[in-house]
C-alpha cells in the first residue's frame, strides 16, 4: 500500500490511515503518553494520547503498526 497518513483531530487525538491495507488490527505506543487505539474503518485508526496518571490530552510523538 501507499505511505501511512496522519491527521490531528483535536488535542491528543489523531487519525492514522493505511491506504491499501485492509487490516482491522493495530497497535500504538508512545514514550511520552498512555495510548488507546480504535479501528474506525477503511484502513483508518483513531489514536488517543494522554498524560500518564491523568486524563489530560497531550500531543506527543507516537508509533502505529497495522498487523
Amino acid at each position: 500500500g501507499a505511505a501511512p497518513q496522519a491527521r490531528r483531530v483535536q488535542a491528543g487525538v489523531f487519525e492514522v490511515r493505511f491506504p491499501g491495507n485492509a487490516s482491522q488490527v493495530a497497535a500504538a505506543s508512545s514514550a511520552g503518553a498512555e495510548t488507546t487505539i480504535a479501528f474506525v474503518g477503511g484502513g483508518v485508526f483513531r489514536v488517543g494520547l494522554w498524560v500518564p496518571g491523568r486524563q489530560d490530552a497531550v500531543d506527543t510523538p507516537f508509533s502505529v503498526v497495522a498487523v
